[in-house]
C-alpha cells in the first residue's frame, strides 16, 4: 500500500504542468586573494532559479563565505622604557561575508542552439 502511495504521488507530480521550471542550486568554492595577500574564504550557498522562458531566467541568492583563519607576525613598537622596544605579535584574521541577492540571467546569443551566452546581472545586499 505504501509503494502505491508513493507510485501515486510520484506520478501527479509528474504530470503538473508549469509555466516556469525552478530549479535549487547549491555552490560550494574556494576564494583566493589575486593581489598577493593570504585572505581566503570557503564560499557556499544556494540559488533559486525561477525560468521564465528560454531566454530569461529570475534568480534569488543566499551565500555565506566561511573564513579560513590566517594567522602572521607583526611588529609591536612602545616608547614605555620598562618595556623592550620591540616585540613579535600573533595576528589572527578570520574575515567572513553574507549576501542576499537578486538576479537576472539574460539570453544574448544562441538562443536556439544548444550553446546560449548568458548575462546575469545582480543586485543584493552584503556584509561582512
Amino acid at each position: 500500500m505504501r509503494k502505491i502511495l508513493i507510485l501515486v504521488i510520484t506520478l501527479h507530480t509528474i504530470a503538473q504542468n508549469a509555466k516556469a521550471q525552478a530549479n535549487v542550486e547549491p555552490f560550494v568554492g574556494l576564494q583566493r586573494d589575486l593581489n598577493g595577500g593570504k585572505f581566503n574564504q570557503l564560499n557556499t550557498g544556494v540559488q533559486l532559479s525561477l525560468k521564465q522562458s528560454a531566454a530569461y531566467e529570475f534568480i534569488v541568492q543566499l551565500q555565506r563565505s566561511w573564513p579560513v583563519a590566517l594567522v602572521s607576525q607583526d611588529s609591536a613598537f612602545t616608547t614605555n622604557t620598562d618595556l623592550p622596544v620591540y616585540a613579535g605579535a600573533k595576528k589572527s584574521i578570520r574575515p567572513a561575508a553574507n549576501s542576499f541577492a537578486l538576479g537576472h540571467r539574460i539570453a544574448v546569443a544562441g538562443k536556439n542552439t544548444a550553446n546560449v551566452f548568458f548575462i546575469i546581472i545582480y543586485t543584493g545586499i552584503r556584509f561582512q
